[in-house]
């Protein structure tokens, strides 16, 4: 926690210093390769203008560089909207461009060739024309209507009329083409400026720190995909636009609401992976680690937390983040207890869940007690039980019934620092951090023991911790000098190593030692090698 708190103590006093001024992000627009490598894309679409540059239509794209041992040197987030100048499986060097993008704006591009044709799309109802100051040129900007029914969006139609495509415009939209324009495949329709760019406060982003410790649910949050799957858009019910995402197999489906006004991230037919937003917001640490687990919102908390110091020049090594997010996710919650003592709903340390769970490996549930000496229900080691129905068997009596024990099975859940300080096993230490009153009164109510296992505790309570010689097990070990006697024995018992082989040799022969220019010759007879059984 020190580790972190120091450097948030730079960003305060820096802001004193400064004196609130406010600073702007100097935003990237091309990413270019830092390392050599062979360009592999994960979880791409592309659609290809007319000059032959491919665009990306997926938010959650990933270009990755692998050396030639196929390891990844390098990964690289893909925006919706980015000139992609790589192929996959090509070999590239450090210093390629590999894409760039409008760091400014997100763009409503065009998914087919057509004609585009307004639909609920009024002057003063669903949009007004503004006048950029820098250019003073005039622009139609989507904003909010009274009614709720009307939709605004742009549909794609060939010469027929027959719709290709349909594009939603979200409130704030500008327009770069005009009703019955021709457009090619590619070519923005809309813009929708980046909210991430605007002039900030130096302190804007701990807010945003505390939020993700905390893990408190942000105030307008994204809705994420749970499956991976095609989207398909619905109809308006009360303003509210229903989308649904469905497997490839069509087995699996899920329905969401999309409230009125909205940024839907996503169009009719796309198909999106587990996790990718569908919406406009931040994503809730929540909701990744019930669908892409805890090992992916690890990740997510500790990148955006870097994000916010690394964009005031601030750096903490990525460890002691991680050492605070792995106390955020130490409990779990029992879904089915199976046959061990939990009831469901309780929330347990993840260790002793999984220790408790190693313990009915091997054992059984008595489900018929026949002649055996255990009740229905009863728990008891598998070979245990079979010697007994062996026995019981060759008396003639009736053998008991069993089926292999049940392990609980359980979710991960995510709590902010002071839920998880308060939840810990020692009450000593969650009282000296927080809710005092509350702690004590709940361990005296409960009866709880402190084991006094942990740091925090053992220092209260004027112990030595319980690390390196602090533990248990070294505080019973005493060194003596040793005494005459034993000193004595030890050299009765010393073994002198010989210095040399010959040395060794005779030692272990029991006789002397011969140099080589003392050994014989050996002579060799014509015929003393023949093999006296076969003659050869």
């Amino acid at each position: 926690a020190q580790s972190v708190g120091e450097p948030g103590t730079q960003l305060t006093l820096r802001t004193f210093h400064i004196g609130g001024a406010a600073s702007r992000d100097v935003s990237e627009s091309k990413r270019i390769a830092k390392k050599a490598g062979r360009v592999v894309f994960e979880n791409v679409d592309f659609i290809q203008r007319e000059d032959g540059t491919q665009i990306s239509i997926r938010r959650s794209g990933l270009i990755k560089l692998l050396d030639e041992n196929n390891r990844q040197v390098a990964r690289y987030m893909l925006p919706y909207g980015a000139s992609v100048y790589v192929e996959d499986g090509q070999l590239i060097e450090a210093g390629h461009l590999l894409f760039e993008w409008d760091p400014y704006s997100d763009s409503i591009l065009a998914s087919r060739d057509g004609i585009a044709h307004f639909v609920d799309i009024k002057e003063d109802l669903t949009f007004h024309e503004i006048v950029d100051e820098a250019t003073g040129m005039k622009h139609k900007q989507i904003i909010e209507s009274r009614d709720r029914r009307m939709n605004p969006h742009i549909l794609l139609v060939d010469g027929e009329g027959t719709k290709l495509a349909n594009h939603i415009l979200p409130i704030g939209a500008h327009l770069l083409v005009e009703d019955g324009e021709k457009v090619k495949v590619g070519m923005p329709l809309a813009k929708m400026p980046r909210k991430s760019q605007s002039i900030r406060d130096i302190t804007g982003g701990l807010p945003r720190v505390t939020e993700l410790f905390e893990a408190r649910r942000p105030k307008d949050p994204a809705i994420v995909a749970e499956i991976d799957g095609v989207v398909r858009f619905g109809g308006l019910k009360r303003g509210v636009r229903m989308i649904s995402v469905t497997s490839e197999d069509g087995a699996v489906e899920r329905k969401y609401a999309i409230p009125y006004g909205k940024h839907i991230l996503v169009h009719d037919h796309d198909r999106v992976s587990a996790g990718e937003k569908l919406t406009e917001g931040s994503v809730l640490p929540h909701d990744i680690l019930a669908i892409q687990g805890p090992g992916r919102v690890q990740e997510y908390l500790a990148k955006e937390i870097q994000e916010v110091y690394r964009s005031q020049g601030v750096s903490i090594n990525d460890k002691h983040i991680e050492v605070i997010v792995r106390q955020m996710l130490q409990k779990v919650r029992i879904e089915d207890p199976g046959d061990t003592r939990y009831l469901e709903g309780d929330q347990v340390d993840r260790i002793r869940f999984m220790e408790d769970n190693e313990s009915i490996v091997g054992m059984v549930t008595v489900e018929e007690q026949g002649d055996t000496p255990w009740i229905e229900g009863s728990m008891v080691e598998k070979t245990e039980f079979n010697r007994a129905n062996r026995k019981l068997k060759a008396d003639g009596k009736q053998e008991g019934k069993s089926r292999p024990a049940r392990p609980a099975v359980s979710t991960p859940i995510l709590l902010g620092i002071t839920q998880a300080s308060l939840s810990t096993n020692s009450f000593i230490s969650a009282a000296s951090f927080q809710e005092t009153t509350r702690v004590l009164t709940d361990a005296a109510i409960s009866n709880k023991i402190d084991r006094l296992a942990g740091l925090k505790e053992n220092v209260i309570m004027g112990h030595l911790i319980p690390a390196g010689t602090g533990l248990n097990h070294f505080a019973k070990l005493s060194i003596e000098r040793p005494d005459q006697e034993t000193e004595e024995l030890a050299q009765d018992f010393r073994i002198e190593m010989p210095d040399t082989i010959e040395e060794a040799i005779t030692a272990n022969a029991g006789g002397t030692a011969v140099s080589e220019s003392e050994r014989p010759i050996e002579e060799h007879v014509p015929g003393s090698d023949v093999d006296e059984k076969t003659g050869q």
